[in-house]
């Protein structure tokens, strides 16, 4: 899949920043971009495209006879289809296809508005087309104009108004999260010396669930500034599910059952010859197996567990209702909505351990973000940071 990168460049027309544009494509080997408040004129698209020099590239723009251009999006054709699906003049959003696997993303440019009612717009927007896109792996990446939190800016006005609010419930909506990022977080700086300095993360990376599940190991780049006051993005979509180790965790949901001290204490019990250390570390081995196999027998494909626990119970249930006066048939229903039950808990435990998400009480895993939030549990870890 692509690597894509966006930057907010404050204007394309100079030739410095169009080598500037080709080296930063070149370099990051980019597949898809998305250049930023880039005010080229719609009579100079033919020009720019040939400045950059980029050998089998295709272009669109939102600019119009009106206005110049906000979002000016390229992509290697060799390499991939692209589909304008939506355009408007705070986004673009396309669909594309490698030309090899056929495999599809939705990449959503973002350029929001300077001001708060501009970017309502925006919000709507997001929020309105994410359940079209809940099923397809959707990013999102561009200069949203918007902070998440207070501490993502510094200088200027400190005041938190309520319009800072409406970026995170849009996210909330539309259930994106922030992709990790390495490099700079304060993506925008004024250049302004002294107390008239303000720096701000207004460049943002989101992703939703289904993104997240195809490409855990995505990552974000935010580079140090160099020919405009934003950071240039570059994220890379990769799948490292494949060469990462499966460590082993403890869960604490074991603790309650009631023959897990036993099963321990019969292991711990057992006989070693050796030095003191070397018993030490046969006996935690043997622990480190027992409760690996304990899990698979008992705790592990939970979801799946739960699922049979209700058949079960429903058959039950049919079954008495069929026959009410049945003692065997009272007893089966009893016992398989005891189990069911135990194992509704054990979910919701497992669950809760695996998102981290710390804010999330133990009974309230009721929506489906609840679920789709363990797909990888590192986005919830800067997502809660961010949010």
């Amino acid at each position: 899949m692509p690597n894509i990168g966006s930057w907010n460049t404050r204007g394309l027309n100079s030739s410095h920043k169009l080598r500037s544009v080709r080296s930063w494509i070149l370099q990051h080997h980019l597949d898809i971009v998305g250049l930023l408040e880039n005010k080229i004129a719609l009579n100079n698209i033919s020009r720019v495209e040939t400045q950059l020099n980029l050998t089998g590239w295709n272009f669109l723009s939102n600019a119009s006879d009106a206005a110049p251009g906000r979002i000016f999006i390229g992509w290697n054709t060799l390499v991939y289809n692209l589909t304008c699906l939506h355009n408007s003049p705070q986004w673009i959003t396309c669909e594309a296809k490698t030309l090899t696997t056929s495999e599809t993303i939705t990449i959503t440019f973002v350029y929001g508005g300077n001001t708060p009612t501009a970017r309502k717009a925006l919000w709507e927007y997001i929020t309105n087309v994410s359940p079209q896109l809940s099923n397809k792996p959707w990013v999102l990446l561009g200069d949203f104009n918007a902070v998440l939190h207070a501490s993502q800016r510094v200088g200027g006005d400190t005041r938190w108004q309520s319009y800072h609010e409406e970026f995170r419930n849009a996210l909330h909506q539309a259930e994106l999260t922030p992709l990790p990022y390495t490099g700079m977080t304060f993506t925008w700086n004024n250049s302004q010396h002294g107390d008239r300095n303000i720096q701000k993360k207004l460049d943002w990376v989101l992703g939703n669930c289904k993104m997240i599940q195809c490409w855990p190991g995505s990552s974000t780049r935010f580079l140090p500034r160099s020919v405009s006051d934003h950071s240039a993005a570059v994220l890379r979509l990769g799948d490292v599910t494949n060469s990462r180790q499966h460590h082993f965790r403890f869960l604490s949901i074991w603790t309650t059952r009631e023959d897990f001290l036993l099963a321990i204490n019969a292991v711990w019990q057992q006989h070693i010859q050796g030095s003191p250390m070397h018993r030490l570390l046969r006996k935690l081995k043997s622990v480190k197996d027992l409760l690996k196999n304990y899990h698979k027998h008992n705790t592990s494909h939970i979801s799946t567990r739960v699922s049979d626990a209700k058949k079960a119970w429903d058959i039950a249930q049919n079954s008495l209702d069929s026959n009410p006066t049945n003692a065997g048939l009272k007893e089966a229903e009893r016992r398989t909505a005891t189990d069911f039950a135990r194992l509704i808990h054990e979910e919701e435990a497992i669950l809760k351990q695996r998102s981290r998400i710390q804010w999330l009480q133990l009974g309230d895993k009721n929506t489906a973000f609840f679920h789709k939030s363990i797909v990888h549990p590192r986005y919830w870890e800067i997502g809660s940071r961010l949010l």
